[in-house]
């Protein structure tokens, strides 16, 4: 993770506490704060004595460009930090995102934590519902949905339409294990692979005859599989292809298969809970 340098600047305020928007620390307390990350050291009491705007900013430099920025910015916006004082941890996470934004990043909350994650590029948000996978699989959903936003956001845009295929695989092999009696062998036949869902989730267009829109629409889902299936051979990284994707490309893809997920998931849990009354 790298931010510029007014990021870095922001990040200095806050974590000094210079100023209204977070707790004052002292410049052992910040060696101490910078100890889990390799970045210690031990205060110079006497003669000359850095500031400590030096302190903080040199070893957030050194920390840019690297995994350890992002930790290092969570716990700069850790909850406990603001605890016992009169600041609020969401006015400094605020404060924080005005810079981070411009840096392709966010601070979102996450249960009782803050977390960094790259700023959405995709207009189409998936979330994934609760008991929809097992822990392991949803683990994995997740993963592939967060590895599209952040590719898209570093440019990545073979990776992020490889990453959108593998979404779809994933949600559609679990659903296939909840719906299927006897769920089939996967081959990478993803076309295929949806057709046995779309059977055992009785979602064909030929049952919906008397709304002939949704039967329209039921159709495009194919047509989106095949896509995916399509656009990942042709320009995603899986495959030495061709061409390169272009950003809009990439984009198109990724929301393609949000919206695909989502209704799939969405019409797994209206199905799971009419037949649970």
């Amino acid at each position: 993770m790298k931010v510029d340098k007014p990021t870095v600047r922001a990040l200095r305020r806050v974590l000094n506490g210079d100023g209204s928007l977070s707790p004052y620390m002292t410049g052992p307390a910040l060696l101490d704060f910078f100890r889990p990350f390799g970045l210690g050291g031990d205060y110079p009491w006497s003669g000359g004595t850095p500031s400590r705007w030096a302190i903080t900013e040199e070893r957030l430099e050194k920390l840019n460009g690297s995994d350890g920025l992002a930790a290092c910015i969570e716990a700069v916006v850790d909850r406990r930090r603001f605890l016992g004082t009169e600041h609020d941890v969401e006015g400094a996470v605020a404060f924080l995102n005005q810079f981070l934004v411009h840096d392709g990043y966010r601070i979102v909350p996450q249960g009782r934590r803050f977390v960094v994650r790259p700023h959405r590029e995709v207009e189409v948000a998936l979330r994934l519902p609760e008991d929809a996978a097992p822990d392991q699989v949803a683990d994995f959903i997740r993963q592939q949905i967060e590895k599209c936003d952040a590719k898209l956001v570093g440019g990545d845009f073979d990776g992020a339409i490889t990453n959108a295929r593998s979404l779809v695989e994933a949600v559609l092999r679990n659903l296939e294990d909840q719906t299927a009696g006897a769920p089939q062998d996967y081959d990478g036949n993803l076309p295929r692979l949806f057709k046995r869902v779309q059977k055992a989730m009785r979602l064909d267009p030929a049952d919906y005859d008397e709304l002939p829109a949704v039967q329209q629409l039921l159709r495009g889902l194919v047509t989106i599989v095949d896509a995916l299936a399509g656009i990942s051979n042709e320009l995603a990284d899986r495959h030495a292809g061709r061409h390169r994707p272009q950003p809009h490309h990439a984009r198109l893809a990724v929301n393609a298969a949000n919206t695909f997920c989502s209704f799939m998931l969405d019409s797994y849990r209206r199905q799971k809970d009419r037949n649970q009354r």
